[in-house]
């Protein structure tokens, strides 16, 4: 396998431990990075972890969590 070539991201393969960048999770999510950090400015995004100086990312557990409480409250994911 090339190293260019990119896996398909799945949250239920996953373990909860993984750490994906931003823009990993915003595909994983369905999202545009830029929904992803308006969801993040208004308080309601997924919880992030700093990983660099300008860089921040997603534990897979967070974003699980995060996922099955929107689905609760009837928002969509």
């Amino acid at each position: 396998m090339s190293a260019n070539r990119k896996l398909p991201l799945d949250l239920g393969t996953l373990p909860d431990w993984a750490v994906l960048s931003d823009p990993q999770a915003a595909v994983l999510l369905g999202f545009s990075r830029d929904t992803l950090h308006r969801l993040d400015r208004a308080g309601d995004g997924p919880p992030r972890v700093q990983l660099s100086p300008r860089r921040h990312g997603r534990i897979v557990g967070g974003l699980r969590k995060w996922t099955q409480q929107r689905v609760q409250n009837g928002a969509s994911v």
